[in-house]
Parts: C-alpha cells; sequence; structure tokens
C-alpha cells in the first residue's frame, strides 16, 4: 500500500513548482530522498485537498511572509527567514506566518491540521504521550525532538507515517516526506494532538496515477471558445501531456468547447467539454470556430540591453497567419511597425538609448480586423561607453569552502590593467554568503555563487561558494574503570551541525568504514579489541536546500582499554627487595604498581614499568599489599585497565651475621645476631651436589649445632633469615660464608 501511495506523491512533485521534496533524515544522508508525502484517506474530498495543500503550500518555498509586514499564513515565498533570534509568538514575529498562536513548524502544522479537520488542534484536539502509529489519523499533529519541533500526519502505513513540516532547516523551509515512527521517538517524542472527529481510515485506497484525478476542476479562466475536429479522432487526457491518462476520445468532425489553453509537449492543449466528458486535447488538428483566441504574449525579455540590434520572441498562436510588431517610444508612441510571416521572432535596431516598448499583433486571413494584441513589455537600451572597455575580470578563487562565521578576501584581476570604472558585487543567496568589497561572510549552510561583473553586467566572474560546519575538535576518550572491548569518546558541538558521521579505518582494506550516524556529540564503538588502537574519522554535517553537506573530516588514534592483567605475583625477594611479576595485557605499553598505604587508607603509585616484573626497593621484612594496572597511550594520554587482584607481599629481612664458631671433634657450633623479623632460619651447608639447606630454625634461634662429621675436615656453612606473614615469605640476603674446620 505505502509504494502504490508513493507513486501517487511522485506525481505531486512533478505539478509543483517548487524543487524535489527533502527526504527525511532518519536514513543517510547518502541516500538522501527516499520518498515524499503519501497521501492516505478513503474520503475523495480529503484526498483532493491534499492535493491541493502540496500545490499550495510546495517543498522548498517558505511559510514566511519576508518582504512584508503583514502575516500571511495562507501565502509563501521564495526568501528564507534570516534570523529567528529573539521570537515572540505573535503576529508576524521574525517575518514568520502565525497561525493557531503559533508560529514556525507549530504554527504550520495546526495550519494544514486545520485545513484538514475544520479544527484547532490548539483547542479541539485530544493531547497523549504516547506514540501508536495504529491510533494515527490523517491531520494529527505530532511534537518531537524535546519539545523543539512539530509535523503534521498525512498518511499512515504500518509504522510509516508521512507528513508535511516547516522549518526543519531554521529558516522556515517547506518539505513533504515520510519518516518510521521509530525515528521520532529516538529524537526525544514530546506528544501528538489527535482530532477526536478525525475518523479517517488509513486503509488501502484505489487512487490514479495523477494527481489531476483528485483535483476539483477550476471555474472557466476565459470565455469558451467553440472548436471543431478534423478528419481524425483525438484522445482526451486527465492532463496537458502525452503522458497522461486517456478518460475520453472526441471523435472526427465533432464540435467541443475549449475553456483555457497551454502549450506543451510542442502541441497546444485546450481544456475540452464534450458529451459530459472533460480533459485535456491536443487542438492542432481541430478548427477554431468562435470565442477568444490566444494572445501572442512577448517572452524572456531582459530588463537592460547593451546592444541598439534587438531581438524579441513570442509563442505561436494557432491559426495566426502572419503578426504585427510594434516598437513605442517611452511615451507609448508607435516608432515602428512591421508584418513578420513565417516566424515568431522580430529583430529591430534602436538609434539611441533609452526606455521602450514592444507588443505583437496576430492576425488570420479570414478575420476583419487584428486581433488585441498581447502583453506590453517594457525594456531599456544603454550602450556601454567606456572610456576603457573591460576584457576580463579573473578571481583569485572560483571555488571556496567556507565555515560558518567565517571569512575570505576575494582578489581581483581586471583586464586591461588601467580599467577604472566601479566593479559590481553580488551574492546569489544573502542568507548564505554576503559580500562587501570582496570579503565574503558565512552567515548561513548551503551553496551561493558570488559574482563580480562591470556596471553593464557584460564581463563578470563567479566564485561558487560552500557554507559547511566547522571541524569537530577536542575528541577525547571517555574514562571508565571495568569496561573493555569498547571505545567511547566525545567532542566539543559543532555550531549549527545537525549531525555527524563516524568512520573507522579498516587496516585490511585501508579505507574507512562508516559506523554511525550519530546525533550528539559522543559514541561508543563496542566491537573493539582490549588494548587495540584504532583510527576514528569524524565529521559534523547539515542537510539543506543544496543537499547533505559535511564538514572537513577530523580523525583521531584512540585505543580500547587494556584487559585486567592476570597472574600478579610475588616472584622473589631478598633483604629489603621484593620481585613482582605479572601476564602480559595484549596491547599494554607500560605497567603502573600501586602500594596500598594504611595510614591513608588507598592506594598510592610508586612505579611505572615498561616489562611484566619488576624488583621494588623496600624496608627489610615489610609487609604490603600491591595492585597492577596496565596501560596504553591514546590521544596524548594514558588509559588504564581496571585494577589487578591485590597481593601480599613480604620483603626478605636483614642478612644474618655469624658472631661465633666454635669445633669439635666430629662437632660444630654456629652462632649469630637475632634478625628483626625473623620467622625461620635456613642453614645451608655447602656438599659436593652444592648448597644444601640442613636445618629450619624458629625465628628465636641465634645458634645451630650439628654432630657426626667428619674429623679434621673443613665445612662452609651460610644462613638466611626468612620473614613470613599471612601465609606468604620473604627471604633475606645469604650470610657470608662460614669456613669450619672439626678436629
Amino acid at each position: 500500500m505505502f509504494k502504490r501511495l508513493l507513486c501517487l506523491i511522485l506525481s505531486l512533485i512533478m505539478l509543483s513548482a517548487s524543487s524535489a521534496f527533502f527526504a527525511y533524515a532518519q536514513q543517510e544522508e547518502d541516500s538522501a530522498s527516499e520518498g515524499v508525502a503519501a497521501v492516505a484517506s478513503e474520503d475523495d474530498d480529503t484526498m483532493a485537498l491534499l492535493a491541493s495543500l502540496v500545490k499550495k503550500f510546495p517543498a522548498g518555498k517558505y511559510w514566511n511572509h519576508m518582504g512584508s509586514d503583514i502575516n500571511a499564513p495562507d501565502s509563501v515565498t521564495n526568501i528564507p527567514c534570516k534570523s529567528h533570534s529573539g521570537c515572540s509568538w505573535t503576529e508576524g514575529a521574525c517575518s514568520c506566518n502565525s497561525f493557531d498562536r503559533a508560529i514556525q513548524c507549530m504554527g504550520y502544522a495546526h495550519k494544514i491540521a486545520y485545513e484538514l479537520t475544520g479544527a484547532s488542534p490548539r483547542f479541539s484536539f485530544t493531547k497523549s504521550t504516547k506514540l501508536d502509529a495504529s491510533k494515527l489519523r490523517v491531520g494529527d499533529v505530532i511534537r518531537f525532538r524535546g519539545d523543539g519541533h512539530s509535523i503534521c500526519v498525512t498518511g499512515v502505513s504500518g509504522s510509516k507515517i508521512s507528513f508535511t513540516d516547516c522549518n526543519w532547516d531554521y529558516h522556515c523551509g517547506i518539505r513533504w516526506g515520510v519518516m518510521d515512527i521509530s525515528y521520532i521517538t529516538s529524537r526525544n517524542f514530546t506528544y501528538v494532538l489527535h482530532y477526536s472527529g478525525n475518523d479517517r481510515k488509513n486503509t488501502d485506497l484505489y487512487f490514479y496515477d495523477h494527481i489531476e484525478d483528485y483535483e476539483k476542476e477550476p471555474e472557466p479562466e476565459v470565455t469558451p471558445e467553440t472548436w471543431k475536429m478534423g478528419t481524425d479522432n483525438v484522445n482526451i487526457r486527465s492532463e496537458a501531456s502525452t503522458d497522461g491518462k486517456k478518460v475520453g476520445t472526441l471523435p472526427a468532425g465533432a464540435t467541443f468547447s475549449v475553456t483555457k489553453k497551454k502549450y506543451t509537449d510542442e502541441y497546444l492543449w485546450g481544456y475540452v467539454s464534450y458529451g459530459g466528458l472533460r480533459g485535456w486535447a491536443v487542438l492542432n488538428y481541430s478548427e477554431h470556430i468562435s470565442g477568444a483566441t490566444v494572445k501572442p504574449l512577448i517572452t524572456d525579455v531582459p530588463e537592460l540591453f547593451t546592444s541598439k540590434n534587438i531581438t524579441l520572441k513570442w509563442n505561436e498562436v494557432e491559426g495566426a497567419d502572419f503578426y504585427l510588431f510594434r516598437l513605442y517610444d517611452e511615451n507609448k508612441k508607435v516608432i515602428k511597425q512591421f508584418n513578420v510571416y513565417g516566424a515568431t521572432s522580430a529583430s529591430v535596431s534602436v538609434s539611441e538609448d533609452g526606455k521602450y516598448y514592444a507588443k505583437v499583433f496576430s492576425r488570420s486571413k479570414h478575420a476583419s480586423s487584428w486581433t488585441l494584441g498581447g502583453n506590453l513589455v517594457p525594456f531599456s537600451v544603454e550602450i556601454d561607453e567606456e572610456a576603457v572597455k573591460i576584457e576580463g575580470i579573473k578571481l583569485s578563487h572560483s571555488k571556496a569552502s567556507l565555515v560558518l562565521e567565517s571569512n575570505l578576501n576575494l582578489e581581483v584581476t581586471v583586464e586591461p590593467s588601467d580599467y577604472t570604472e566601479k566593479l559590481v558585487w553580488k551574492s546569489s543567496d544573502d542568507s548564505i554568503v554576503t559580500v562587501t568589497d570582496g570579503k565574503l561572510t558565512a552567515v548561513g549552510f548551503g551553496k551561493a555563487v558570488v559574482t563580480l561583473s562591470n556596471k553593464k553586467g557584460t564581463v563578470s566572474a563567479e566564485c561558487t561558494v560552500t557554507v559547511k560546519p566547522a571541524r569537530v575538535t577536542n575528541i577525547s576518550v571517555v574514562s571508565s574503570e571495568t569496561t573493555v572491548d569498547t571505545i567511547s569518546f566525545t567532542w566539543d558541538k559543532v555550531k549549527g551541525a545537525e549531525g555527524y558521521q563516524v568512520y573507522r579505518y579498516n587496516e585490511e582494506t585501508e579505507k574507512y568504514t562508516k559506523l554511525k550516524t550519530a546525533y550528539t556529540e559522543s559514541f561508543t564503538d563496542s566491537e573493539a579489541e582490549a588494548g587495540k588502537s584504532y583510527t576514528y574519522l569524524v565529521r559534523a554535517f547539515v542537510k539543506t536546500k543544496d543537499g547533505t553537506i559535511k564538514a572537513s573530516n577530523v580523525t583521531a588514534k584512540l585505543a580500547a582499554r587494556p584487559a585486567k592483567v592476570t597472574g600478579f605475583r610475588q616472584k622473589s625477594s631478598s633483604t629489603g627487595t621484593v620481585t613482582l611479576q605479572w601476564e602480559e595485557s595484549p596491547g599494554a605499553t607500560v605497567y603502573a604498581l600501586y602500594k596500598y598505604n594504611s595510614s591513608a587508607k588507598k592506594y598510592e603509585k610508586v612505579k611505572t614499568v615498561k616489562g611484566t616484573s619488576c624488583t621494588l626497593s623496600v624496608p627489610a621484612g615489610e609487609s604490603a599489599y600491591y595492585r597492577v594496572y596496565a596501560a596504553i597511550k591514546t590521544n596524548g594520554k594514558y588509559l588504564y585497565s581496571s585494577a589487578s587482584d591485590k597481593i601480599f607481599t613480604v620483603a626478605g629481612p636483614e642478612k644474618v651475621a655469624p658472631v661465633g664458631v666454635s669445633e669439635n671433634k666430629g662437632n660444630v657450633k654456629l652462632s649469630w645476631e637475632k634478625v628483626d623479623k625473623a620467622y625461620y632460619y635456613y642453614v645451608f651447608r655447602y656438599t659436593s651436589s652444592g648448597w644444601e639447606r640442613v636445618a629450619i630454625l624458629k625465628g628465636d634461634a641465634d645458634s645451630f649445632e650439628e654432630g657426626s662429621l667428619k674429623s679434621n675436615k673443613k665445612y662452609y656453612y651460610k644462613v638466611r633469615a626468612v620473614a613470613r606473614k599471612g601465609g606468604v615469605s620473604g627471604y633475606g640476603a645469604y650470610s657470608d660464608k662460614i669456613t669450619v674446620k672439626t678436629k
């Protein structure tokens, strides 16, 4: 159903004098115009009314009264609003039209709803804060974007609606479009106004291929003429085009009435009435019998001619055998006239500068007098008599891109260089770019052409200017101590930007891949790998009547937070040291060690290292808690992983200092000074296999005695103190070697 509705509206666009409707910005900007307003009603009068509203308020026009101080809600202009700063909701505020005590988007939506229902949305509709597509009807008003924008519903099909609105471009521009209601809910839906008397059904309809079938035929625009068919039959169509739908036939020899005429497809068409049939038929094969005739109208006449040789053209008049051309002076006195045969143009020369008028009459050999002429066209002739003829103008830029509120000075080169006459600057759209003595100022988004010409306009140069949003600035990673496998970042808001396009560089394809169109200044890449760096591209964009305009690209290399460090442990210890070790965290470039300060009751950073182990100097026998963090540098700052599991460490106690040795036959006794925080003493004796532990003594011991040794032999010993707490041991340095010889 919905596709069929879209077909109808495509024909509405062809008949509208405006530019193509803008599609809604919910989709990617590269898919731009998805469709235009579909109409949905089983009431033919409503269909005809919607068709008339599309023509009355064409897409691309502006719902304002620019150039006038009078509020005009039933009119549109070709001029966008320049500023909405400080607008109040009153009649004629900021040159915006007003209706139902509202201006801009709300006033326009209420106006269309009123036209469709005959009731005031403000006073007659029911407000609901729930959006249900099954309850929407033609003429309902939806408010969203955080109570910032209104649209009027023109049709519903499933989850999609067709709509019309204005001021999406902040200049009161009119649109007819299609969107899914999911887009509305994603953009801060506020409320919907339902008309209680709106019982129109949004169901399947029978409709025609052309909008004329939904228009009520206007009253005849001219006095009816009588025509007679020749020897052939001619089709009657729904519009003045060979593509129009056939609605009947004019038979050979038939006499019929014509109420209006137009030229299309190189044919003269007439709106005919015959035997109850009404429509458009080609008149080239018919004979004019009586009534009004077509007037010869001079077209496309410039206001100023810069040559004394002038050529004027007019439309061909069916049945005319020749034309009379007349030239008048500024007092409308005839100064030249002559007949023109077999052509629809005339060339004439004037003797001097001044204001002139021209008019053309048509004549038939069978008419008794000239028909009333067509339009009396005024024009002026002013010959270029500059002392030095200008040959060329060159600007320093033929194309330029500016960001909003920026400036550019165009440099000018004129040939010949001694040309001194004043040149004229002009912008095709002052709401986008203004120009003063070559200085361009960007005041609105879009495209405009800046022209510099001589006074006569015979020599000129152009610069096409595109005003786009500024570049994104200050891309920064959002910190989080727990999330991995994601990269979240933000950037500063760009003035006037409607949204932002986010891309990520693919190293395999060596191209940027689009990730998302964001409508806030933030993005989270949930498909990143922990500890891996990526290059992102972010650019702002706006939607304008000239299409989607994008800002310059900004790239930033950002990294995902490294994974939590695992395998953290005390590898070894010695007197006054502990050596810590852990498993590598992929992507991490450094690791930060933190030690718990029991007095301050917090962990404090003690060292940053590049490897996966570290030896710390601490007081002998000290016990403490440690954590380690993996880190990777991104955007000039380190991004840390979450903390590892904490570990408990014990440093080795002081080195044992022997104080005495006694030897007897087959017996040795060693003594030493007690070591603070010693929990054990390990005694080692050197054997043929190396140093072998021969005793473990409690921490209160200060001597060791060993018997059953061989007589008259040297023995070597070392003693080591061991601290222990919480199930963790810290090993002190070995004592100096002790040499003993038995007796």
